[in-house]
């Protein structure tokens, strides 16, 4: 056992009944100490020479000017074994140090103190209740994880602690942001701490959800334990909708995979969010929550679909993993899609087939449907839907002016808007309108016909799809209606 030798002088400290204590170096004592039942009869000198606390004790007693004054200590830490140590150091009187009469609880004590400290001066309405962040962010890791446990058992709000964790974190474990893999054996100690550190997690929603996820990073790329693991996942899944696509750009640990994302990480996260919500029943709130995730869903997908490890399977399921009435518009999945088989030429029609059966068509804003009509790396029938639906939400759009109550008609059969300040002639042919709408449901007709014979020949489909886009677009800009000045629109 390790030893430490303090002291040159013999021992000059004996006891005469078993509790009474006294000093045989021919002077008579000034000072009486009591510890628990041990009575030690000392001199002032000495005592107040080496030791602070006695000095403080002194000052404070109101027998000090008597010529023995008494001293009772309570609560003194390791007992009267421990002081009579403190007392021969005091006198210069050789001791030995070790393990078992130096760490006799004494750690355990102050921790506690302090955690008495804390605990007493924290304010539940109090704004900066973090004072003691700093302080306990120099301690050591196996005395701060004491510390937290201990003030959690006092009755320290849950928000507090983890800001305390949180906190410790940032400042002393840098290794929280891995984003490389650490090989297997150099990852022991930091493993540890990190396991450690969700175990010391409260059940709280105050902990940023990026620490969350800069912690699951850790956890996945030093190999901790998949309980470690599924208690983030669960813990992220709960604020998921704040996060943002960078911090669920989680990379694989295991090279071997072939994979660069942990994207059954993502699916596990998504999944874990969906039934926590759904299991609350839908309203306004949650579908707003819904709908952002959605949108994250989308965007992460963007990303991943970039690297030519993502399967079709995997990308399917987590694009449905959230559900249909998720996506208002279905322009951020298009757009992952689109990454997709712009990274992945080498995918037959079945597979494109099968990846584009989760878009909606009739979902897309103007601008995507505009992209999708002339998106060669689309399968043919998707280009199909789209065409059609873009022709059948302009001839929707068109039959809804009632051209009687906001233009007039002229001499020439034409029509006309009044003239005013803030707005120039409006003039435009009713017939005209009337023409050009059934030339469109005619060649809408022609399409299904020329479509029909094509898939009775082997012949190629892509001209038949061109020469259907740039027809579309064509009268899509001829048939197009100005927009009248709101103040021709009755109301």
């Amino acid at each position: 056992m390790a030893c430490i030798i303090l002291g040159t002088k013999s021992d000059i400290i004996h006891c005469e009944d078993g509790l009474t204590w006294v000093c045989l170096n021919g002077l008579p004592s000034d000072i009486t100490v009591k510890v628990e039942e041990n009575v030690y009869h000392l001199h002032k000198f000495p005592l107040l020479s080496r030791s602070g606390a006695f000095d403080n004790l002194m000052r404070d007693n109101k027998s000090t000017q008597e010529n023995n004054c008494i001293l009772e200590l309570h609560h003194v830490p390791g007992g009267p074994e421990i002081f009579l140590q403190v007392v021969k150091f005091c006198y210069g009187i050789k001791i030995d140090l070790t393990a078992e009469n130096v760490e006799v609880n004494i750690v355990t004590r102050c921790i506690e103190s302090l955690a008495m400290l804390i605990v007493a001066e924290i304010s539940d309405d109090a704004l900066t209740d973090d004072w003691w962040y700093n302080d306990a962010s120099l301690l050591k890791f196996h005395i701060f994880r004491s510390l937290i446990t201990i003030v959690g058992s006092r009755g320290l709000k849950p928000e507090r602690i983890a800001g305390a964790v949180v906190h410790y974190c940032n400042k002393r474990l840098g290794f929280c942001a891995h984003q490389e893999p650490i090989p297997r054996g150099l990852d022991t100690e930091e493993r540890y701490l990190v396991e450690s550190i969700v175990e010391l997690l409260p059940e709280s929603k105050d902990i940023p959800v990026k620490f969350l996820c800069n912690l699951l990073k850790a956890a996945i790329s030093l190999h901790a334990g998949p309980l470690c693991r599924c208690r983030l996942e669960r813990r992220i899944a709960e604020q998921l909708d704040e996060a943002d696509k960078e911090d669920i750009l989680i990379r694989t640990a295991d090279s071997s995979s072939g994979s660069f994302y942990e994207v059954d990480c993502t699916y596990r996260l998504v999944g874990y969010f969906m039934r926590e919500e759904e299991a609350n029943g839908l309203s306004p709130s949650l579908m707003k929550r819904i709908k952002i995730v959605a949108s994250l869903v989308d965007e992460y997908l963007a990303e991943v679909a970039q690297h030519f490890s993502l399967s079709v399977d995997k990308f399917l399921l987590l694009a449905e993993a959230t559900p249909n009435y998720a996506r208002p518009l279905y322009d951020g999945l298009y757009h992952a899609i689109d990454v997709y088989l712009k990274t992945h030429p080498e995918l037959g029609d079945i597979e494109k087939d099968t990846l584009c059966r989760i878009l909606d068509c009739e979902k897309l804003s103007l601008e995507a449907s505009t992209h999708a009509a002339q998106n060669e790396r689309l399968p043919v029938r998707v280009m199909i839907q789209v065409i059609y639906y873009e022709q059948h939400r302009l001839r929707t759009s068109l039959s809804g002016y009632d051209l009687s109550e906001i233009v007039g008609q002229n001499q020439s059969g034409g029509v006309i808007c009044p003239r005013n300040s803030n707005a120039e002639e409006w003039i435009v042919s009713v017939e005209d309108l009337k023409v050009r709408i059934s030339e469109l449901e005619k060649e809408c007709v022609g399409m299904k016909q020329e479509l029909n014979k094509l898939r009775k020949s082997k012949g190629s489909w892509s001209f038949f799809v061109k020469r259907l886009s740039l027809m579309l677009k064509s009268k899509i800009h001829k048939s197009r209606l100005p927009t009248p000045p709101r103040s021709y629109i009755r109301t």
